[in-house]
């Protein structure tokens, strides 16, 4: 079985750019090793670097490994007790893990399984099934359930990247964003003693430093939408970069206007 690994740098490392993971085993909380990681890093980015200017996208001492680790040890697991067994959610809902335990005694015709909480179900093995678990677990992947969709919006900082969800609401709000920009250029002057100068004048370096600070004006925008269309026209209105849509959504969030979880990775 293979998995991402994800690699940062430590110490003063400056980047990862074009980099590969040396072979590193993946440690447990017993201390024993799982899994062994090596590849090359992609980090989505880059970062160019000269005496005087530099330029940087995304974070160069961050990035993934697809499918860089190799499980090695398998987990020690065990397919239920032998006349019961537990099925678990990927995402805890309650009106999910009802639907799934009246599907499932639909079609087994009898009631077999019970929700214990809004992440699991214990399903009882019918007779049928007591010496082959497996086909009870196939037949029961094979039911179709309507799940409910949370509202979600997935951020991804170390590349910009931004997906919304299509249960993503916003309520009406008013924004105002604006950035401020300062540039800092240094132009060093040369400083020439002039012909017949005392012999102790010297060349000498003045420092020259000009500052430019430029603040964009901002304007209040109304922003609303109970469909994923709107909220993305109305997002797209404040012609913003995806970083500043970043900070604007976790504002959104923090104000309780944004009807959905942020989750960042």
């Amino acid at each position: 079985m293979k998995i991402d690994a994800l690699v940062s740098t430590i110490g003063d490392a400056s980047s990862i750019q074009g980099g590969t993971l040396l072979l590193a085993p993946i440690n447990g909380p017993d201390g024993k090793v799982y899994g062994l990681a090596q590849g090359p890093v992609s980090i989505g980015g880059f970062a160019a670097e000269g005496e005087g200017a530099s330029s940087q996208k995304n974070h160069p001492t961050a990035g993934k490994v697809p499918e860089g680790v190799t499980i090695e040890r398998e987990p020690v697991f065990t397919l239920g007790n032998g006349s019961e067994m537990r099925l678990f959610l990927h995402k805890a809902d309650f009106a999910t893990v009802d639907k799934i335990s009246k599907k499932i005694n639909e079609s087994l015709g009898g009631e077999y399984a019970f929700p214990l909480d809004p992440s699991a179900l214990r399903v009882v093995l019918p007779p049928a099934h007591i010496e082959n678990p497996v086909g009870l677990i196939t037949r029961v992947e094979q039911l179709d359930v309507a799940v409910d969709m949370a509202a979600k919006i997935v951020i991804n900082e170390r590349t910009g990247t931004i997906i919304i969800g299509d249960n993503v609401r916003i309520s009406p709000v008013a924004i105002a964003h604006g950035s401020l920009a300062i540039e800092i250029k240094e132009r060093p002057e040369v400083s020439q003693p002039l012909p017949f100068a005392p012999e102790k004048a010297e060349t000498t370096i003045v420092p020259r430093t000009d500052i430019s600070v430029k603040e964009q004006k901002a304007s209040l925008v109304p922003v609303s939408g109970v469909t994923l269309g709107q909220v993305v026209r109305a997002l797209n209105a404040l012609g913003v970069t995806p970083r500043d849509l970043i900070s604007i959504l976790q504002a959104l969030k923090a104000s309780g206007a944004l009807r959905a979880e942020l989750e960042i990775i």
